[in-house]
């Protein structure tokens, strides 16, 4: 329940259509954008989104009855965890999927001249991505 409720929110939550934003002004080719460590920058950013929407949401979505659709629901109903012990464990996931982002960003690729430029641009785009997410998750 917990694999498949990602594989559904990586392909709904929106971020794809996002990341587009981040190289619209560019000139990336296709075999660049589909190097493995960049599809795989774009999927723990994607993931990175999830669970903190899930986290930040999921007290309204209680309070209105429609809590199913909510990673904190699904791990405390298939972990048998109560709420704190479920926000720690998917704390622990969130700063897992960091740590991955942040090892994985060494390995971004070497483009030499204004392809590497462009590069580290789209993927500087989809850490800020992440961060704008957080930022609009508290305003209001």
């Amino acid at each position: 329940m917990f694999n498949s409720y990602f594989e559904v929110c990586r392909e709904t939550i929106g971020s794809k259509p996002a990341y587009a934003i981040c190289e619209m002004h560019m000139n990336i080719p296709d075999n660049v954008m589909k190097h493995p460590v960049i599809v795989k920058l774009e999927n723990l950013c994607t993931d990175a989104i999830i669970i903190n929407n899930n986290l930040f949401s999921y007290n309204v979505k209680q309070a209105c009855g429609d809590e199913g659709h909510n990673l904190v629901y699904i791990v405390m109903h298939q972990f048998s965890m109560d709420v704190q012990a479920t926000m720690n464990w998917i704390s622990d996931l969130h700063n897992s999927v960091v740590d991955k982002i942040l090892k994985l960003w060494r390995d971004v690729p070497i483009y030499r001249g204004p392809m590497d430029r462009q590069v580290r641009t789209y993927v500087d785009g989809l850490a800020n991505w992440v961060r704008a997410n957080d930022s609009w998750s508290f305003e209001v």
